[in-house]
């Protein structure tokens, strides 16, 4: 019990004046006033750690998709989505990764297109260099022939020569008989 007393005098009588009060009646509503309290501080705190686990799945989840966007990129694969949602840092980022996803995809094109024709260029060298190597055994055979030729041509003119120089020789010889 909790007492409180003052002194109180009436005429000549001296009174007191007592007030008494249970413990437990005094202390209900400072008890009442901390559970609301704790109460409170639960559910604030509750509370933030939602928001803040919805803010933080906000922030990372278009920073995971840039990510994952750049690890299949990495990865050779040009023809993943890439699916911009907002107009945030990380939006920013998606739609440079598109943009950069692109131009890949067209300089890849582009050098596949190159490397076809320059296959082709090169089938068409190997066909030509192919072409002018039968030709220089062919020319080569031929001259070998014409060579050939010549020394029986030059044979048969020494062959005349001689047979000429012979017949000079038995004119000769005649005439002068």
């Amino acid at each position: 019990v909790l007492s409180a007393f003052t002194p109180l005098a009436i005429g000549d009588m001296k009174w007191a004046l007592l007030a008494e009060i249970d413990e437990a009646e005094v202390l209900a509503p400072i008890n009442n006033l901390i559970m609301i309290i704790v109460i409170v501080v639960i559910i604030a705190g509750i509370l933030v750690t939602l928001a803040a686990l919805f803010m933080a799945s906000a922030i990372s989840k278009p920073i995971l998709q840039a990510v994952s966007v750049a690890d299949e990129m990495a990865k050779g694969d040009l023809t993943v989505d890439i699916k911009v949602d907002g107009k945030d840092e990380t939006a920013m980022l998606l739609t440079a990764m598109k943009s950069m996803n692109s131009q890949i995809g067209s300089i890849v094109g582009e050098v596949r297109n190159n490397a076809t024709a320059l296959s082709s260029a090169s089938e068409e060298v190997s066909a030509t260099s192919q072409s002018l190597s039968q030709a220089s055994s062919e020319q080569a055979a031929n001259v070998e022939e014409t060579s050939a030729s010549i020394e029986q041509m030059t044979a048969s003119v020494n062959q005349n020569a001689e047979n000429a120089q012979v017949t000079d020789g038995i004119a000769s010889k005649a005439s002068a008989q």
